[in-house]
């Protein structure tokens, strides 16, 4: 059974957590995003562990993007078929787009509503002879 220790640099936003085992002797140390002193030591055992599971065996890390690459393959399969299909809406255009920016963990930006701005007037000239006095007018 690892001991650990853990230390928190608030510099760097980092909590160091430095798993110990006597028999056979290991010592790691592992970094987590944010002051994780307070929380339990089982539950940083286990992230410490798994990140140097990651970093000593990386065949399970492959195995995940494996994974990731065939759902994103059959995305773009089921983009082509509906585009090829001529099945494609704005609604489902708009489907699409969303499920695929929550695949890839992108923000939708909420699309801004245009309205005018009371300020700003558009002016059309179709006599150019009347400008001055038209100038003439507006100044009054």
């Amino acid at each position: 059974m690892f001991k650990i220790e853990k230390m928190y640099y608030s510099g760097l936003n980092e909590t160091k957590v430095r798993l110990m085992q006597e028999n056979p002797y290991r010592d790691f140390v592992v970094s987590l995003i944010g002051d994780r002193t307070k929380d339990n030591d089982d539950i940083l055992r286990q992230e410490a562990i798994s990140i140097l599971n990651l970093e000593l065996n990386p065949t399970f890390a492959i195995g995940e993007i494996k994974k990731e690459l065939i759902k994103q393959k059959k995305m773009i399969l089921d983009l082509q078929t509906t585009i090829v299909g001529g099945n494609l809406t704005d609604s489902k255009i708009d489907d699409m787009l969303g499920d695929i920016s929550d695949k890839l963990g992108v923000e939708e930006t909420p699309k801004e509503k245009e309205t005018p701005n009371p300020t700003e007037s558009k002016i059309t000239i179709e006599d150019t002879k009347n400008l001055d006095t038209d100038k003439k007018e507006g100044q009054q």
